[in-house]
């Protein structure tokens, strides 16, 4: 529902923020482990577990708000969400 729920643009881009962060910590923590640099494996470890618990906790609070609304085209947000998450890699 971009552009007409502000309480909707502010999830979404606060997924989109999650997912940047966890991404870039996930290629760091495999850079980490091709170089076999443990401790920075140790180190990268828990902010790794931290992000992915952030981004499916940002995709919970979407999919939470998206069942007070549909949106124009009379798909939920989480029916959107789910569009989104399988059309990414396309």
């Amino acid at each position: 529902m971009l552009g007409n729920c502000p309480e909707c643009d502010r999830l979404w881009r606060g997924y989109a923020e999650a997912i940047r962060v966890a991404l870039k910590i996930t290629s760091h923590r495999q850079i980490a482990a091709i170089e076999q640099n443990s401790a920075a494996c140790a180190t990268l470890e828990p902010l790794y577990q931290a992000a992915m618990t952030s981004r499916e906790l940002a995709r919970k609070a979407i999919t939470d708000h998206g069942f007070t609304h549909r949106t124009r085209t009379g798909k939920s947000a989480v029916e959107t969400l789910h569009f989104l998450s399988r059309n990414a890699l396309d």
